[in-house]
């Protein structure tokens, strides 16, 4: 008897989506963001600043909101998840790789975040699910990203950690 056939995936209706679009549109809405703050903050400037119709930004993004969280990922990407690609998180070098999450941390920091923090304190009793939003996509995501890597440190034994957030055991720090 032939084996079962593995479900087909769904073909996406549409235009694939375009990268270069996707940044610009988060580029336009980070600056939005930053000036206006998340409830000022328009779709239609948004799409206006990134060269594209206002059903493109909500067929990607969903909504406003989904928008902003979207930003709030690509930024928190920076100091973890891009350093992990260029193969500067070994855990084998943990100098050297904290260094470079260090490094890009402040880059964030200096950078933009500041303006995504007011954002965030300007909606937080309008909007609790931006803020959950904001906090799930940036500190959290970063923490995690980090915890991940001091326990990838600690087990190639190049690392002592004894803090039970980075190791994920209920003992104290």
């Amino acid at each position: 008897m032939p084996p079962p056939l593995a479900p087909t995936p769904k073909p996406q209706r549409g235009r694939p989506r375009d990268p270069e679009r996707t940044r610009r549109i988060l580029e336009a809405a980070q600056r939005h963001f930053n000036e206006h703050g998340l409830e000022r903050a328009s779709v239609d400037a948004i799409a206006a600043d990134a060269g594209v119709s206002k059903m493109t930004v909500y067929s990607n993004f969903g909504s406003k909101e989904g928008l902003f969280q979207a930003v709030v990922r690509d930024r928190t990407a920076a100091v973890v998840a891009e350093a992990a690609g260029d193969g500067a998180l070994d855990p084998n070098q943990p100098e050297k790789a904290l260094l470079v999450i260090g490094a890009r941390f402040l880059a964030l920091v200096r950078g933009d975040a500041l303006g995504a923090l007011r954002t965030v304190y300007g909606v937080a009793g309008a909007q609790p699910e931006a803020c959950r939003a904001f906090y799930k996509e940036g500190p959290e995501r970063a923490n995690g990203e980090l915890a991940a890597y001091l326990r990838r440190a600690n087990a190639a034994g190049t690392c002592s950690c004894r803090c039970s957030w980075a190791l994920g055991t209920s003992a104290d720090c």
